[in-house]
């Protein structure tokens, strides 16, 4: 898996969608920041946010992140 970068995200994001609408840097900066605290990589975060793809147990609802817990099904609010 490739390192997040600014190319990265415009490419990716022109690739599969046509358009870049918003700041590559500032996406770059939230998803490492994001990815700091909910102790993953970037670009994990990255593929998170535009595909949906849960990982490591991590799910979106209502734009909150949470991680759930396999035992319990109980969630604990990351961002």
């Amino acid at each position: 898996m490739a390192n997040l970068t600014e190319n990265y995200i415009e490419n990716y994001i022109i690739t599969n969608y046509g358009i870049m609408k918003h700041s590559k840097k500032a996406f770059n900066l939230a998803c490492k920041k994001t990815a700091k605290t909910a102790q993953c990589k970037p670009i994990e975060i990255f593929h998170f946010i535009i595909e949906n793809i849960d990982f490591n147990g991590f799910v979106i609802q209502l734009f909150r992140v949470f991680k759930v817990c396999p035992m319990c099904t109980q969630k604990t609010k990351i961002v």
